[in-house]
């Protein structure tokens, strides 16, 4: 297989605010990817910023993240997420944290809990389901799963997600108040982070006609500047953290930017990569996120440029899981048709030596029916061997072999056993 080395921000990212350095060093002190922590950390501050917070733009933008960790088994993936818990171990009432990702139906059955409420009548109670979390933030610690959980019929959980980063409408609205549940729009947050192999990742990026790869931040879980000598631990982060209903103002050129990008894409004057499609929406949450971290309440242009990298980062790793699948399929085929090629030859080495066996048999049933009658160009001229490709001194060999022929005079007999 074809391995790759997946790109990851520079230092002077990391460098340009305290916040960004606690989130290296705690990287660093647990020998796990900063890039990695990063996504995963900016999944658990969203999922601890109530849905009443949202982005200040002409349609408000909520802070539902999705984040990819890519790597190789046994590269840290899982130690990122843990990282990441520690850095913001309390996200605080209402938030239901680190939940497995299962199907669509139980990522919304999450925010659910029964409760009894009185009858109508006054009279006894019944059970309801109500929602109880106002934020939910769920781990998947193998990509395989999510893919395996696709293939089963009826199955729901990439729309699931699609609809739960856009803050939409989940789940459903049966007669039947026992099974009913539903989520309106903007009334949760969801934030899921989700590590990749990178063979599954590049399938993630594979099904970009569902719309799903493009709302996920991708980030390697690898670190190929990681420090010998480990620094010491940071800490948790501080960050804004109020439950109060916040409007997160945005800086006016960037709010033009973002308006820019729509009305090109709107005209048509631009052509942009389907993968791309949501990339502002990403950069705008992120941004927000680095606000909120820098205990502020408005995106200025160095959350935005910051935000930038982020999502430039993110795509470049996504590209490269596209690469390492190309160079991959294209190792496959090779192998496939040397397997082939393989395989041909054996069956041409096999038939050719069946060809010499009958021609040799052939030969001398031709000597014992004609016992010196024969000289040995007349006994090979009768045996056709340019059909068979073979040539003279193969047959004469084999039949030498054989010790059953023997020349005398020119002609040939055959040898009698003694």
């Amino acid at each position: 297989m074809t391995a790759l080395q997946f790109p990851q921000l520079p230092a002077s990212f990391y460098d340009s605010t305290p916040y960004l350095r606690h989130i290296r060093q705690a990287a660093h002190y647990y020998r796990v990817a900063p890039d990695a922590v990063l996504v995963a950390t900016l999944c658990r501050i969203a999922a601890a910023t109530p849905p009443t917070t949202y982005i200040d733009t002409p349609e408000p933008t909520p802070l539902n993240l999705i984040g990819a960790l890519i790597a190789a088994p046994g590269n840290g993936k899982s130690l990122a997420n843990t990282t990441a818990f520690r850095l913001v171990p309390d996200l605080g009432l209402g938030v239901n944290d680190s939940l497995p990702l299962g199907t669509g139906e139980g990522l919304v059955e999450s925010y659910f809990e029964s409760v009894s409420v009185m009858n109508d009548t006054g009279k006894g109670k019944h059970i309801e389901k109500r929602q109880a979390f106002k934020s939910g933030y769920f781990y998947c610690d193998e990509g395989e799963t999510l893919f395996t959980l696709t293939t089963r019929k009826g199955a729901t959980i990439l729309q699931t997600l699609r609809t739960a980063w856009s803050g939409g409408v989940l789940g459903n609205t049966n007669a039947n108040v026992e099974t009913r549940r539903k989520l309106d729009r903007n009334s949760y947050r969801a934030c899921v982070v989700v590590a990749f192999q990178p063979s599954c990742g590049s399938a993630l990026v594979a099904d970009s006609h569902g719309g799903t790869p493009q709302r996920f931040i991708f980030a390697s879980a690898t670190d190929k500047e990681m420090p010998t000598v480990a620094p010491s631990a940071p800490g948790i982060l501080d960050y804004d953290a109020t439950n109060e209903p916040v409007a997160i103002q945005v800086h006016t050129e960037i709010l033009r930017e973002l308006d820019t990008n729509k009305v090109n894409r709107a005209r048509g004057t631009v052509q942009i990569d389907a993968l791309d499609t949501h990339v502002d929406y990403n950069r705008i949450r992120v941004a927000a996120l680095f606000a909120l971290l820098d205990r502020r309440r408005f995106v200025d242009l160095d959350h935005w440029n910051n935000a930038t990298l982020v999502l430039d980062n993110s795509k470049q790793v996504r590209r490269t899981l596209d690469t390492w699948a190309t160079l991959n399929r294209l190792d496959e085929v090779d192998a496939q048709e040397n397997e082939r090629d393989y395989i041909d030859d054996k069956r041409e080495t096999n038939k050719h030596a069946r060809n010499i066996r009958r021609l040799t048999d052939n030969f001398i049933n031709l000597v014992a029916r004609q016992p010196g009658q024969l000289t040995q160009p007349q006994a090979l001229s009768r045996l056709r061997l340019d059909r068979y490709q073979v040539t003279h001194d193969e047959i004469m060999t084999a039949v030498m072999a054989t010790d059953r022929v023997e020349i005398k005079d020119k002609r040939l007999h055959l040898r009698h056993k003694t």
